[in-house]
Parts: structure tokens; sequence; C-alpha cells
């Protein structure tokens, strides 16, 4: 956020926002893998808020970019994910983390 306070660059924001997004996507499996809910949980919905702003941009498409948002409503039906209980969120995530790992966890 540093990097974006000021400068008013459109390409800065642009990548500062894409990697925390990243990072994001990052902390949301760690928490996962790890059982760490309230890390999950927390990256979870920036990585849910980034998608969804960039969809309203027309900047990021289901088919070009699969998604938690998108993936996520599989589970639940909708993706108002503000009226779903975190427990709920995080279970979902945590099989579909097991289900897509079966030969055995990613960390070692």
């Amino acid at each position: 956020q540093q990097q974006t306070e000021g400068c008013g660059v459109a390409a800065q924001v642009d990548c500062c926002e894409g990697l925390t997004f990243r990072a994001n996507l990052i902390r949301c499996n760690l928490g996962v893998q790890l059982g760490d809910k309230e890390m999950a949980m927390t990256a979870f919905h920036d990585v849910v808020k980034y998608e969804k702003k960039e969809k309203a941009a027309g900047r990021y498409t289901d088919d070009s970019c699969p998604d938690l948002d998108g993936m996520l409503e599989c589970f639940f039906g909708h993706r108002d994910y503000d009226g779903i209980d975190d427990d709920d969120i995080f279970n979902a995530l945590t099989f579909m983390n097991k289900e897509c790992n079966k030969d055995g966890p990613q960390l070692k």
C-alpha cells in the first residue's frame, strides 16, 4: 500500500493490487492446509473482494481465470459470502483441498 500512496500511477496501483491478490491466494491456501481458519478466512475475503472488483471492471472472466468466488458458488448456490458463516466457507475450502490433494499434503 505504501507504494501507491500519493503516486497516482494506475499501473503501479494495479501491480500492487495484483501482487497483494496473489499473496492472499497463497495465505488462503496455506491457512487451509495448516488448519488456520483465521488466516484462511481473512485472505479468502480479500481474494473474493479483489475478484469481484476485477469482474465488475471487465478485467477478470470466469472462463480465463478460475476463481474462488466461482468455485464456491458450486457449494452454496450463490456468491453472497457475507451471508455465509466462515466455518461453512472454511469447511468447503478444506474439502476442496483434500479432494484435490488425495496424494498427500502439498506442504512437507
